[in-house]
């Protein structure tokens, strides 16, 4: 079954001109896996071909962080009943701040989903969550749209009180699944030193 899922995957991707890596399969942390292990190496069969994985709903599932380290996941998603009521609540903070130092360990991405208040978005900035999402900033809409010049007001507002002195960049949580620049991993460093110093849009390669 997932060879054949596998081939209409790839044919899509060739239909609509895309790679395995602009891809990101969401798994809802909630769902009941009776066979962790067959449902992990069926995760790394995707993997192995470039596709990404993000565990939806964080913290509201069975398994937790076991099923982190079973299925090393690109991205956790913080569910909304961990966010809201953090900043009054010394639990989840802690619980999300754990979650964030395990996550900086391996690489793994972490987005805070639900944001709809100042002290929520003033809590996720303080402990150090990479990226937030939620009505406060932005309502679903296609395609990603740019920050509005209130909602970087908002944020640069928020960082003071918090006396965050860290540099904070703005841009929309749909550049995860963006193609950036690249460079061969064998590319000598002063034309990669170059195209920096050339281009201040470019943050990272």
């Amino acid at each position: 079954g997932s060879q054949y899922a596998s081939h209409a995957f790839q044919d899509k991707l060739k239909e609509y001109g895309m790679q395995a890596d602009n891809i990101v399969i969401e798994i809802t942390e909630h769902s009941a896996v009776l066979d962790i292990e067959g449902f992990a190496l069926a995760i790394r069969h995707y993997q192995d071909q470039g596709f990404k994985i993000a565990i939806d709903d964080f913290g509201t599932g069975y398994s937790g962080l076991s099923r982190v380290c079973a299925l090393s996941p690109q991205y956790i998603k913080l569910d909304r009943s961990l966010i809201s009521g953090s900043s009054s609540n010394v639990v989840k903070r802690s619980a999300i701040s754990s979650v964030i130092d395990f996550c900086n360990k391996f690489g793994i991405q972490v987005i805070a989903e639900g944001v709809e208040t100042e002290d929520e978005l003033q809590t996720m900035m303080s402990i150090g969550t990479g990226f937030v999402q939620g009505y406060l900033l932005s309502k679903p809409a296609p395609p990603f749209a740019g920050l509005t010049d209130e909602c970087r007001q908002l944020i640069s507002t928020v960082r003071k009180r918090s006396k965050l002195h860290y540099n904070l960049a703005l841009g929309e949580i749909g550049t995860l699944g963006s193609i950036g620049h690249t460079v061969f991993c064998d590319a000598p460093s002063l034309p990669v030193y170059t195209m920096l110093k050339d281009n201040a849009d470019i943050t990272d390669i």
